[in-house]
């Protein structure tokens, strides 16, 4: 039992150390000079790999046919030379005092396997406003570039639904021999106008080709975010309600009872008073404010409501030097105006043709 236990030790040992030490590294091999042959005269090696050769007797040196190395002139033993193969090929060589009685040898270089890579999400989340209308994704290919791949890019639900918030899509995103630049694919967004939560698109990579695998992220999540407010803003308040013009003796209604005119006085003994009105003509009239035979104030509302003026004009005489305030009032849209002439100062006419932009 316990040697059992030992022995499961040891094994996990050994399993740890061979997985710490990584992938394969280049290789040495060796090749002995000896009674006019070499040995192995053939090797199979890959690019990368080194060999070793040892002269142990005989007066010998090492050439490649094709001039790619050269231990030196021939030599008695001790000796040895080594190369290494950075490129593919068949590569014979020989030994240039013995080649004619068959001392000659091949060395066969593989090429490198190739490396497709890996392709994967640039992001695992990612988000994307209802309103934008598109989304461009990042995909990635890392890790080598050898060779054509491929892989295929899918949405899915999350908690979001095709056709509603977003275009489902399935499509292959191809890389060339040589390429590993990065790859953009789209999701269309569609906007609502549905109060909700956040959503989420289910995203993923599959059916890699080429030798290509798939990486880390294989899977992403995109969230839609809800840009519909839960309650919609209150709509502005309406206006105040303008109480129409009733004409009494101290007010005024001018064209057609729309302007509503009245007037407050004071002297300069403190006198002071509501001004009586008198109608002159449906756009006129005057005030009074000590007797009805003195005349004080002529007012006037003019409709200039065409091009290019689309303005009510206001005109206004006195014939006095008290403080006189005058308002002026659209009883059909609330706008109002006011005017003063101050105190001990005679009246300076009025001619306001930017009085109302209430037309009609």
């Amino acid at each position: 039992m316990h040697r059992f236990s030992f022995n499961l030790l040891n094994l996990a040992f050994l399993c740890g150390l061979l997985a710490l030490a990584g992938p394969a590294r280049a290789a040495n091999f060796n090749v002995v000079l000896s009674s006019n042959v070499f040995v192995p005269s053939v090797l199979n090696i890959n690019v990368g790999d080194s060999v070793t050769w040892t002269n142990q007797g005989g007066f010998h040196n090492v050439e490649a046919v094709s001039g790619l190395f050269n231990s030196g002139p021939p030599a008695n033993p001790p000796w040895t030379f080594t190369f290494t193969f950075t490129t593919p090929g068949t590569v014979p060589y020989i030994c240039i005092v013995h080649s004619a009685i068959g001392m000659t040898g091949v060395i066969n270089v593989a090429g490198a396997p190739p490396v497709p890579g890996s392709i994967r999400f640039a992001e695992g989340a990612s988000t994307v406003n209802e309103a934008a209308g598109i989304k461009a994704l990042e995909l990635q290919r890392i890790g080598g570039s050898d060779g054509a791949v491929s892989a295929t890019f899918s949405t899915a639900n999350g908690s979001a639904t095709a056709g509603q918030d977003y275009t489902a899509t399935t499509t292959v995103v191809n890389w060339g021999d040589g390429d590993s630049s990065s790859k953009n694919v789209t999701v269309m967004i569609l906007e609502d106008t549905l109060d909700e939560a956040n959503e989420t698109v289910a995203l993923s990579l599959s059916n890699p080709t080429g030798g290509a695998s798939l990486g880390n992220p294989a899977n992403a999540t995109l969230t839609i975010i809800d840009n519909d407010d839960a309650t919609p803003p209150p709509p502005p308040p309406p206006p105040p309600p303008v109480e129409p013009c009733v004409e009494d003796a101290e007010t005024l209604c001018l064209l057609d009872d729309r302007f509503e005119v009245t007037a407050l006085f004071e002297t300069n003994q403190g006198q002071t008073g509501v001004a009586q009105a008198i109608e002159l003509t449906p756009d006129t009239g005057y005030f009074w404010f000590f007797t009805e035979e003195n005349v004080e104030l002529v007012v006037k509302v003019r409709n200039a409501c065409v091009n290019p003026f689309n303005r009510f004009w206001f005109f206004a005489g006195g014939l006095t030097n008290v403080q006189v305030d005058i308002m002026v009032t659209d009883t059909e849209t609330g706008a109002t105006k006011s005017y003063s002439n101050p105190l001990n100062t005679p009246f300076l006419p009025i001619t306001d043709t930017d009085a109302f932009n209430t037309c009609p």
